[in-house]
This record gives C-alpha cells, sequence and structure tokens, in this order.
C-alpha cells in the first residue's frame, strides 16, 4: 500500500481527509481513495486543565481561580507558564521549577500550623446517637496550605453514602496574635447525597497543642436536616 498525500494531517481543522491508496500485483496497479473521519482532540488553549469549549476565557490560565491544591494545569504550555496565578510576583512556570506552589502566595499572613492535620487523621463522627469512626485514606492525603486545610477524604456524613460526600476545606482563625487555638469555618458546600443535593456547612473549633479539630456540622437534604459533630485528629 503506498499512501500518496503525505501533508501533515491536523485534526483540529481538518474534519476529513483523503488518502489515495495503491494497490499493486505484479504490473498491475489500482488507485482507490479512502476518506477518514477525524474528531478534533479537545484543545486547552491556556493550559489551565479545562477545555477551551467549557473554560469561561480560555486565554487566561488564571480563570476561574483554582484552590492552592489544584494540579490540573499543563506545566509545559506556554501560555500558563509565562502567568502568575498566585500574584506573588514570580511566573507560574518559575514556581514550578522551583518547587514552589504556583496557586499559593509565598507570602502568608497566617500563623496557624496546618501542616499538623496534613498526614493520616482518624474521625469520629457522632450523628442520630451513634457514633462512627474510620481513619484517613493515605491515597487521598489532607492538603495544608496557608490558614487553610483541604480534605478529599470521603466522609460518611449521616444518611449519605462516604463516595457522595463533600471535600471541605477548613479556614482556621486564631483565637489571639500567636494563640494556638481557635476557630474553624467550613462554607457551604453542596454535594450529591443518594439522588439528591444536599448542602454541607459546618463551625468549629481546633487546638494545635491537642491536634484536635471539632466540627458542628449541619446537612440540609433537601429539607431534611440534621446535626452532627465530627471531631478530627492526627493518628
Amino acid at each position: 500500500m503506498t499512501i500518496a498525500n503525505s501533508d501533515i494531517i491536523d485534526a483540529n481543522v481538518t474534519p476529513e481527509i483523503t488518502l489515495v491508496v495503491t494497490v499493486k500485483n505484479g504490473d498491475v496497479s489500482k488507485n482507490s481513495n479512502v476518506t477518514i473521519t477525524v474528531e478534533a482532540a479537545p484543545v486547552d488553549n491556556d493550559g489551565d486543565g479545562i477545555f477551551s469549549d467549557t473554560d469561561q476565557d480560555d486565554s487566561d490560565p488564571c480563570m476561574p481561580s483554582q484552590l492552592p491544591n489544584y494540579n490540573g494545569f499543563n506545566a509545559t504550555n506556554p501560555i500558563w507558564m509565562m502567568a502568575d496565578c498566585d500574584g506573588d510576583g514570580e511566573l507560574n512556570g518559575d514556581e514550578v521549577t522551583n518547587g514552589t506552589n504556583p496557586y499559593e502566595s509565598a507570602t502568608c499572613d497566617s500563623l496557624v500550623d496546618t501542616s499538623i492535620w496534613s498526614g493520616s487523621l482518624s474521625f469520629t463522627d457522632a450523628a442520630f446517637g451513634e457514633v462512627f469512626e474510620y481513619d484517613s485514606n493515605p491515597d487521598t492525603p489532607p492538603f495544608a496550605g496557608c490558614g487553610f486545610l483541604s480534605i478529599t477524604d470521603p466522609l460518611n456524613f449521616g444518611p449519605c453514602e462516604a463516595a457522595d460526600t463533600p471535600d471541605i476545606t477548613l479556614t482556621f482563625t486564631p483565637s489571639s496574635d500567636g494563640a494556638t487555638n481557635g476557630t474553624v469555618d467550613v462554607a457551604t458546600q453542596p454535594y450529591t447525597c443518594g439522588f439528591l443535593v444536599a448542602t454541607f456547612t459546618a463551625t468549629g473549633t481546633y487546638d494545635e497543642l491537642t491536634k484536635t479539630i471539632i466540627l458542628n456540622y449541619t446537612v440540609d437534604d433537601q429539607g431534611f436536616v440534621f446535626n452532627g459533630i465530627l471531631t478530627i485528629t492526627t493518628e
């Protein structure tokens, strides 16, 4: 078989290509046209990990904004490399080279040591008059950032299956300057609970010395509201 047209194929702009196939049998040859339909591959123009057809601005790799634990970007995309998504004056590409976080500013005003809870955790969930105990999944460790902690572990809140429960981000506020304890807030987080969309919100306290976080949470499952207490400690 001989492919006559050896032009480079760009699948993003050429939905169909035609190949000329030459079949030879001794001195007899016959040409046939073969048409191939090519589906264009999804394009991420700015390297932020969001395909251009759904990106709110496919020329701005910092839109939409992402949490500091975001890792869906393309570190080799030149548009993304030349941006500064955390606004700390250091380009994304340079931060990757230097081993710093391109989505977290090097300047941090928080003195809370959230890294205390960045390893293995134990959860005690008191709800419906029962107590549920379980440990964190080593494959999904918490992410400790500047004054916050993101937990991506499946947590079993009330009647919801563990796989349905939300990722939560805890924001820490010390009780005073230099204090090792204070308050914790979790912004309202929608998530799927069974076939319905529920919301999770929580407030609580933390203590760096005892390495304990206590959350008083509320789940609103389409009008069915229940409360619980989630205690988080290091293993």
